[in-house]
């Protein structure tokens, strides 16, 4: 029944159930315990959870098991071995440590979540920070990071629009301008992500974070109309045409495109006012006006082709609010003359050059230099030298270029791109027509030109995804994986990236290195198992542009020759009992033959965990306060342990030395002595002390307090009288003794000690007084008066009470205790008082305090009913006697002798109607008129009973009334 390590304890490991789960095994697979099936029976004693049953050697699991469950990351089992033979029984601790699997997703703690936000908001402003989700697994399976996932590319999914650049804080930013204007409502999928070391095995859960856009006052008013090129919602350089005959009133005037409108482009929708900013020439507003609520222009006279040929004003568009925003449009009107030549469309250059990405109105050159731009010039023979100049407008077939007002051809498009699967060559026509030609006619032949785009670095690399690597333990270099990048702007290949290393987690930038040309990670240093790194690396192009990808390596347990060893089999330390906590013992060192992080342990006879060892330095340090008389010496056993639970063991014997920190103790806290009285040097007894403490700290001496009665000896703790005891004046003597060690700084204990004398029978009794007072109350037979002491000096009492004189059949008294008693009831108001002699049978001296006088007062009880001296007789009178009339006197007596027993009261009572007519003096008996005797037809009244009363005691007596009318 031993366990084959030689240790204390049985450590195996299990993995938690994948739902009902029940057939993982344990590691190892069988309990290491030494004896064979036939040997040894093998049991569970008790378990911290019902989890297992025993199969020969093998611990099964009854039901699946869940880690997650309360964090259920261990269970603690004791096996009972019992050897077949000899019956000897053993129990043997188990600690099987549940292992964590990936079987949880991350749960956010809402469904949905919500925010509002204004479409003025900045691009990097973090929009919500109220994400949260908790996994339930452990270690990296339950961290949770946060990511964004595309949604149906609608105009509505936020994934284009908001990012998360923080995944472990989950924070989303704003990554491109909001619009209301565009979509005032997104929808962000989001995802949770647990960090399981296997990117297969990791779990994921999602959410919908719904963003609305909140309308911002920050769209000018535009002017719309069918032909134009929109720009977020409004014409770029918004252009009206119309044309007048020269010399003729046209009245309203034909705008094209579409007749002048604007429209606010916030959904405040303010209403629009319109009106002429300036013109040229300056004589504009003599001859056309604006609507200012409908943007109508009439012509308000006939205008002379001599004049001008034609006009340019420009219009402003203003909404009708507080900031006033406005827009501008152009209206050029010509004035019409003979039209019977086309104009000629003459190009510089029929093919161009411009950077991709180039702003709007960059100018498109004949070279890729950029130094000569594409210049586009107009001929038409119709006009004669005094006609001068007349203006042309440009139609282009493509919305990426236009030709400006000075005829050169520039971008009408932001971000071009030629990288794939964008062109890298436009090729379009252009028409050159005259301002306020009539149909048909002012219009030129098309020409066909082509624009090629340049390649400029606008495209950061892109780093190919970077799976998850297990990387031996160990030390010296080693191949960790290859960075790969791409770059949409090398278009030949000959673009060189470089490859460097931003940051590595747990500090471990020292650890690795890559290699700038090839990408090629590699560790450097020593890695130890179960540690883990997040390798930030980059990749930068030769135009600065850069993009950075995160390499997860997780160092598993490599190859291990060996485990720890220690250079001796057995140590010796030893330590004060006085240590203070954390004091050091011992030190011991390890060596590992792979260099790996060793870990020591106390794995044996640390008795009530005394002792404390660091895992790192091995030290072996006091833990809790020593006491050498409880534990004297230790024996502990050592573990030392690699990452691959590879260990060595080896004892460390520890003696603890003395200190004197225990007082001497007496065996008895009281002794108790007896000896007889009148002997000089007699022994009395022996006291005995005893210290825990070894050599002179427990080395013992006695001594007394001072005492002239009693000597102690102080090397024996016998004591033994000076002088002859008297009970009689002393019965009992009460004495200190000390007992102390013989250390410098010495301790010492105390005890009593009490001695009794023991007594010689030679003393008379004596009555404590010569006079005791007492009350007895009448009519009580029986009755304890009183209990009378005589004292006894002897140690031994003996004492017996008689009555001498006085007891005159009345009293008796108790010889042994003293107690007198009343024979017949007393009667107060036959005799008050009386007086007892007492004496005892063992003093008939003339000591004066050889007998004690009992004084005895009877106490007068209220026992005697009062009595009425006269009968009234019938009384008559009148039925009008006035109220208050006195009708007669009753009168009694009491023959009780005290007060309040023997004074009187008088009331009326019955149920007749007397008293509603009659009262009594309750104190002088006089007996009155108390209403009008007319209200009643009789004329006899029976005052019956009138009572007289002493407290409890009552007699009555009736008296009739006769009345007669007048």
């Amino acid at each position: 029944c031993d366990i084959e390590t030689g240790e204390s304890v049985v450590i195996m490991d299990i993995s938690e159930s994948r739902g009902n789960q029940i057939n993982q095994s344990t590691v190892p697979t069988e309990l290491p315990i030494l004896g064979l099936s036939h040997q040894i029976e093998l049991g569970i004693q008790t378990a911290t959870a019902d989890y297992f049953a025993i199969d020969g050697k093998s611990l099964r699991l009854k039901r699946p098991i869940d880690r997650d469950d309360g964090k259920l990351t261990m269970i603690r089992l004791q096996i009972a071995c019992k050897e077949v033979t000899s019956g000897v029984q053993r129990n043997i601790p188990v600690v099987i440590r549940i292992g964590d699997i990936n079987d949880n997703p991350p749960l956010f703690k809402a469904r949905t979540y919500e925010t509002t936000v204004s479409e003025l908001t900045p691009i990097g402003t973090t929009v919500y920070r109220d994400l949260s989700a908790t996994d339930a697994d452990s270690d990296s399976n339950g961290l949770v990071e946060y990511s964004t996932s595309p949604g149906d590319s609608t105009e509505k999914d936020g994934y284009p629009f908001f990012s998360i650049n923080l995944p472990h804080q989950g924070l989303v930013t704003v990554q491109r301008t909001l619009d209301y204007e565009r979509s005032n409502i997104y929808y962000l999928t989001i995802l949770a992500t647990d960090k399981a070391s296997d990117p297969a095995q990791r779990l994921t859960s999602t959410t919908t974070l719904t963003i609305h856009v909140a309308d911002g006052d920050d769209q000018d008013p535009a002017f719309i109309y069918d032909a134009c090129t929109l720009v977020n919602g409004a014409c770029v350089n918004p252009e009206y045409h119309a044309h007048v005959t020269s010399g003729v009133m046209t009245g309203l005037l034909k705008v094209l495109p579409e007749p002048i409108s604007a429209k606010d482009r916030d959904s405040l929708n303010a209403a629009i006012r319109y009106s002429f900013v300036n013109g040229t020439p300056p004589l504009y507003s003599e001859y056309f006006e604006i609507d200012t609520n409908s943007g109508r222009v009439r012509q308000l006279k006939a205008l002379d082709r001599k004049i001008a040929k034609s006009l340019e004003i420009i219009i402003k568009a203003e909404e009708v609010t507080d900031s006033k925003r406005f827009s501008t449009a152009k209206l050029q009107i010509d004035v019409e003359a003979v039209d019977n030549h086309p104009p000629v469309l003459v190009p510089s250059a029929m093919e161009g050059y411009v950077n991709e990405n180039s702003p709007i109105g960059t100018t498109v050159t004949v070279d890729k230099e950029g130094k000569v731009p594409v210049a586009l010039t107009i001929t038409d023979a119709d006009l004669s030298g005094e006609e001068g100049q007349v203006s042309y407008t440009f139609e282009v077939t493509t919305n990426s270029f236009r030709v400006n007002s000075d005829g050169y051809l520039v971008v009408n498009e932001a971000n071009l791109d030629r990288d794939p699967p964008n062109p890298s060559k436009y090729t379009f026509q252009v028409i050159a027509r005259q301002v306020g030609s009539l149909p048909g006619k002012g219009a030129s032949a098309p020409v066909a030109l082509s624009v090629h785009l340049n390649n400029v670095n606008d495209n950061s690399p892109v780093v190919k995804p970077l799976p998850t690597v297990r990387l031996p333990a160990g030390d010296g270099v080693k191949t960790v994986a290859r960075v790969e990048a791409t770059d949409a702007d090398d278009v030949d290949g000959s673009e060189r990236i470089v490859y460097s290393i931003y940051h590595v987690s747990n500090e471990g930038l020292s650890k690795f290195r890559i290699d700038r040309d090839s990408g090629l990670v590699q560790v450097v240093d020593k890695v130890s198992a179960g540690q883990q790194y997040s390798i930030t690396v980059q990749a930068t192009d030769p135009g600065g542009r850069f993009s950075q990808a995160i390499l997860d390596v997780v160092v598993v347990a490599g190859p291990n020759a060996g485990g720890p060893v220690f250079s001796r089999d057995r140590y010796d330390a030893q330590v004060s009992e006085g240590a203070a906590v954390g004091s050091t013992v011992i030190t011991l060192t390890a060596e590992d033959p792979e260099k790996d992080e060793i870990t020591y342990s106390l794995i044996e006879g640390n008795v009530n965990g005394d002792f404390a060892i660091d895992p790192k330095s091995g030290t072996v340090s006091v833990a809790r306060r020593l006491d050498r008389e409880e534990v004297s010496a230790y024996t502990l056993v050592l573990k030392a342990s690699d990452p691959s639970n590879l260990f060595s063991t080896t004892t460390v014997d520890i003696r603890v030395t003395d200190i004197n920190d225990q007082n001497p103790v007496f065996l008895q806290s009281e002794y108790i002595f007896r000896v007889d009285e009148g002997q000089e040097d007699a022994y009395v007894g022996t006291v005995q002390a005893k210290d825990d403490d070894v050599s002179i700290n427990g080395q013992i001496r006695y001594s007394i307090s001072q005492s002239n009665d009693f000597r102690l000896d102080p090397e024996t703790g016998e004591i033994r009288t000076l002088r002859a005891l008297d009970f009689e004046s002393q019965p009992s003597h009460r004495l200190t003794v000390m007992a102390r060690d013989s250390a410098p700084d010495s301790r010492f204990g105390t005890a009593a000690v009490t001695v009794l004398v023991t007594d010689v029978q030679d003393e008379k009794p004596l009555f404590e007084k010569s006079l005791y007072e007492v009350t007895v109350p009448e009519n009580k037979a029986n009755h304890e008066v009183i209990q009378v002491k005589a004292r006894d000096p002897d140690s031994v009492s003996s004492v017996t009470y008689f009555i001498k004189e006085g007891a005159e059949g009345l009293f008796e008294m108790d010889a042994v205790t003293g107690v007198i008693r009343t024979l017949k009831p007393l009667d107060y108001e036959k005799r008050a008082t009386y007086n007892l002699l007492v004496g005892t049978m063992e003093n008939d001296g003339p000591d004066p305090r050889a007998t004690a006088t009992v004084a005895i007062s009877v106490i007068d009880v209220n026992d005697v009913s009062p009595v009425f001296t006269s009968v009234p007789l019938p009384i008559r009178l009148q039925d009008t006697v006035p109220l208050g009339t006195v009708v007669t006197t009753v009168v009694a007596s009491d023959a009780d002798g005290t007060a309040p027993g023997n004074e009187v009261r008088y009331e009326v009572t019955g149920k007749e109607k007397a008293p509603t007519y009659f009262l009594v003096d309750p104190v002088s008996g006089l007996i009155s008129v108390k209403d009008d005797l007319r209200k009643e037809p009789d004329s006899e009244y029976r005052v019956s009973p009138v009572r007289a009363f002493c407290q409890s005691v009552q007699r009555t007596l009736g008296s009739r009334i006769s009345e007669t009318s007048n």
